[in-house]
């Protein structure tokens, strides 16, 4: 419609309902893109974790009468063959990749490797003293060729070298044993709790002190009295840095531990 001045008159609030009504559209379109992206991601991520899980598990099947499972192939990338099919990943390989796609699961996994190293060195740990303590090598050698089957039998994977009794398989099945002991209390987390407000603190992961020094900013004052200890100074985190009073354990910080 025109006015008396020829201007055309324009519906503002029909343009604004147009635009608004469009922007709209688009907000949900885009809302709708980025929610099909996130779980075209989800699906993509589940699969893959499905697909290394499965890797992982084949993996870890007892082979019987070699090498561990667990170890990687030998590196052919420096010298491929013509023709070769590409290297697959191994299995350290597969477990990176699972941390950064699923933590939780990846924590599953290890934690069940960390018990079956335990179980297996607890196993090989008692086979080795029992048998020792045998006197007739014919006997000996019976005694450990049932311990070995019974180990593959329930799934342990057992060098070559140790499946066959001798005295020098006894030294080594001793001497590896006792390694992966120290290996397996190497790894174990060692809590502390700092007494003045109960936190627990992993000594041997740096990031977890480091965060605790974050935290602690509001922590006791030299000389301060918290239970039966008195506080020197310093980091709170360290036990060296608390003395008994009123006649507390003075060796080992034992009121500091769980």
């Amino acid at each position: 419609m025109n006015n008396p001045y020829g201007i055309q008159q324009v519906d503002i609030p029909g343009v604004l309902g147009v635009y608004q009504s469009a922007r709209q559209n688009r907000l949900a379109e885009m809302a709708a893109q980025r929610k099909e992206m996130r779980e075209d991601a989800e699906f993509n991520r589940k699969a893959q974790t499905s697909s290394l899980l499965a890797d992982i598990a084949k993996s870890m099947q007892p082979k019987g009468g070699g090498q561990s499972s667990q170890s990687a192939p030998p590196d052919t990338s420096a010298n491929p063959q013509p023709g070769a099919a590409p290297a697959q990943p191994s299995f350290d390989d597969n477990m990176a990749r699972l941390a950064e796609l699923d933590f939780d699961a990846w924590s599953k996994v290890d934690s069940r490797i960390k018990e079956q190293a335990k179980q297996a060195t607890s196993y090989m740990s008692q086979a080795v003293m029992d048998v020792a303590n045998i006197q007739d090598e014919a006997e000996r050698a019976r005694r450990w060729a049932g311990y070995i089957q019974q180990a593959e039998a329930s799934g342990m994977d057992i060098p070559t070298h140790l499946e066959r009794y001798s005295p020098q398989a006894l030294r080594q099945a001793a001497a590896e044993a006792g390694a992966m002991e120290k290996l397996i209390k190497s790894a174990e987390p060692d809590w502390m709790v700092v007494p003045y407000d109960a936190t627990l603190v992993n000594q041997k992961d740096p990031q977890s002190i480091a965060q605790f020094g974050r935290q602690g900013t509001g922590g006791p004052q030299p000389g301060a009295v918290v239970g039966q200890y008195r506080f020197r100074g310093g980091n709170p985190n360290d036990r060296a840095n608390w003395e008994p009073v009123g006649g507390a354990p003075s060796q080992g910080g034992g009121g500091f531990r769980p």
